[in-house]
């Protein structure tokens, strides 16, 4: 997003940046390339995904460009979350002694082994 302001490893919005986008979230027609009112259609149409760019031109009225490194990276950070999120998640039904089937404990072992880093 082009309104973001980085300074010394910082993110913000200036004053400018801020009185852009709240007249982008208060009149979205005058604004295509912060906002856009889409359909549910449309948003179906996408899988339910929700990526801005998928709706909200640039500034040069054209589809925005990704950065594979950015989207490689954010993947990876996902996958992480996942693994941590999902080893919490079973460890909390050990503690509760909730009764898993065997081959479904196997497969969950099985499955973070492979997303050990």
């Amino acid at each position: 997003m082009q309104q973001v302001t980085r300074e010394q490893s910082q993110s913000f919005l200036s004053r400018v940046n801020l009185e852009r986008l709240l007249a982008a979230y208060s009149n979205p027609q005058d604004h295509p390339d912060l906002a856009q009112l889409t359909d549910l259609a449309e948003i179906r149409v996408n899988h339910y995904n929700l990526s801005i760019p998928l709706y909200v031109l640039g500034a040069t009225g054209q589809a925005r460009s990704y950065n594979i490194s950015n989207a490689v990276q954010a993947w990876q950070d996902s996958q992480i979350m996942l693994h941590d999120q999902t080893a919490a998640l079973f460890e909390a039904l050990k503690q509760i002694e909730l009764n898993v089937p065997e081959q479904l404990l196997f497969q969950i072992e099985a499955y973070l082994e492979w997303f050990q880093y």
